[in-house]
């Protein structure tokens, strides 16, 4: 089950935004992409962190260099639904361990939280 989630999360990650050029961020995917990261309380840093993606490649959506990937609004609902303790642990990991490269987005880590 987790190997079809983990795929599935591998095609949205490698589309765009239907009827969008590549390389070209729409101005309400952005501005939609600033809203959800405000009201979920989540830095770019820390979507970047917990995504497991560069923070210049959050940055760029942001800034509409880049295009949203559609998964990044799922992924910023699951991060706000999230208590603070939940929240810390997909960050950092639990007190002791380290969070494994490979294990690391968030909807793979799912059970842990």
């Amino acid at each position: 089950m987790l190997d079809a989630v983990e795929h599935g999360i591998s095609a949205l990650r490698s589309r765009h935004l239907p009827g969008e050029p590549p390389g070209r961020a729409t101005a309400d995917a952005v501005a939609m992409l600033r809203v959800e990261l405000q009201t979920a309380g989540v830095s770019a840093g820390e979507f970047a962190r917990a995504a497991c993606v560069p923070q210049r490649d959050v940055e760029a959506w942001i800034a509409g260099v880049s295009p949203v990937p559609l998964w990044v609004s799922a992924a910023i609902r699951l991060m706000a639904l999230l208590g603070p303790s939940a929240r810390r642990k997909l960050l950092y990991g639990q007190a002791g361990t380290q969070v494994r490269p490979t294990n690391c987005h968030p909807f793979s880590r799912i059970e842990e939280l």
